[in-house]
């Protein structure tokens, strides 16, 4: 089988290198345009200013903080992206599947798309809660 030197090249390195930079400068642009459109009302800075001044306060270690507000589970969000992770992983399973006719791969693939199916299963279903311990 005859291959193409560039195009492989370009498969292994050169789109890796490309991806990566156009990736980096749409998340500077976007971020851009967003604080440039949508800029901080006195709500987002005084949140902030509240966030500053907790982190300059000392680390109390079993410390229980409730302060009547309701918490959200950041494993919500890792739980989400798991589960969009896991179903784009099982997609490209059965496109190997079917494509390729490759059998083995299809089942490392189906093996961790279903790890991280079950996985992100469990950290989405968290709950909210009024206090937390440090």
């Amino acid at each position: 089988m005859e291959t193409n030197e560039t195009l492989n090249y370009w498969l292994k390195s050169g789109f890796n290198s490309v991806s990566i930079g156009v990736n980096m400068s749409l998340t500077v642009l976007g971020m851009f345009l967003g604080s440039k459109l949508a800029p901080s009302g006195p709500e987002e800075r005084e949140k902030v200013k509240i966030f500053f001044e907790n982190m300059d306060k000392p680390f109390e270690p079993g410390k229980v903080v409730d302060d009547g507000t309701e918490k959200t589970s950041p494993f919500l969000i890792i739980g989400l992206t798991l589960l969009v992770l896991g179903g784009l992983c099982l997609a490209v399973g059965f496109a190997v599947l079917l494509l390729l006719h490759d059998t083995r791969g299809f089942w490392i693939d189906l093996i961790v798309s279903s790890a991280m199916i079950i996985i992100g299963l469990i950290l989405y279903s968290g709950r909210k809660s009024k206090s937390f311990t440090i």
